[in-house]
């Protein structure tokens, strides 16, 4: 039996939490369901808890034909969105599935609050607030690898992290380098394939890390060899052009490399594109 979701009409924010049924039989950890799907986006508060300390977000999917009816938690994907389950745990650690089914109405209960924020303190009490975007217990490249599992679906999930595999073990790249270039590999997608926002705090914390993904996100109206090429002419004035110009190089290097997927035409704009930069 899924969980049906009728607002309490009081005002504010609801927001559904995990029972202790849901805990002891669902299996479930301590979380909160935030309503963001298209009648509920937040974006806003979306953002603000990816400036928070350590959290798990996972898309939570409505039925086909109610899109208040909540069937399942899923590790990721863009479709039959509900909103989003916010936890401290990673519900996909041990699993072998990427769905955890919710067969009981009980394992949820509808919570009100002010806002969003206010919600999400009063289920996580014990939680030191901060406007760090990354957590104390991580470094930036821990952060991206997190905003790449967050936002990507899997295959580019698998890119992104195959491209940061290549720039580990680039031994070209300089040491005061690396860090920043790992994490700009994991999240050299996020700007153009999903709704990731950079927070303003990793603008201020990371300017070359803004400015890199700024970089590698092409415009819409820039022809593949024009873009490249502009990467590789700011390879040469910033440090952010330079981050750019390693992560494209082993963007470049897994795409040619993924013989299934690699057309002749793909291979002929990679190829083309590649003696823009180098």
């Amino acid at each position: 039996m899924s969980y049906y979701y009728k607002d309490s009409g009081c005002g504010g924010c609801d927001f559904l939490i995990t029972t202790t049924k849901g805990q002891k039989e669902g299996g479930l950890p301590k979380g909160i369901i935030i309503p963001a799907g298209l009648r509920f986006s937040d974006k806003n508060f979306n953002m603000w808890v990816q400036e928070q300390k350590y959290f798990y977000i996972y898309p939570v999917k409505h039925s086909d034909t109610d899109q208040r009816e909540i069937t399942h938690i899923a590790k990721i994907g863009f479709v039959n969105r509900f909103g989003y389950f916010i936890t401290k745990e990673n519900l996909f650690a041990n699993a072998n599935t990427n769905y955890i089914d919710i067969i009981d109405r009980c394992w949820f209960t509808r919570k009100n609050a002010r806002s969003y924020v206010e919600a999400l303190k009063s289920v996580f009490p014990e939680q030191k607030w901060n406007n760090s975007c990354v957590a104390a217990n991580e470094n930036i490249i821990d952060y991206a690898n997190r905003m790449a599992r967050n936002h990507y679906r899997r295959c580019t999930y698998d890119h992104a992290v195959r491209v940061a595999d290549y720039v580990r073990q680039n031994e070209l790249i300089p040491n005061d380098l690396q860090e920043k270039c790992q994490a700009v590999a994991y999240m050299h997608d996020l700007l153009e394939d999903t709704d990731y926002e950079i927070p303003n705090v990793v603008r201020q914390e990371y300017p070359d890390i803004d400015e890199a993904l700024e970089l590698l996100t092409k415009p819409s109206g820039m022809s593949y060899d024009e873009y490249c090429n502009q990467i590789n002419v700011y390879a040469s004035t910033s440090v952010g052009g330079q981050i750019a110009y390693w992560v494209k190089l082993a963007d470049m290097k897994d795409h040619l490399s993924q013989k299934e997927t690699l057309t002749e035409h793909l291979k002929e704009k990679y190829l083309s594109g590649l003696a823009k930069l180098l």
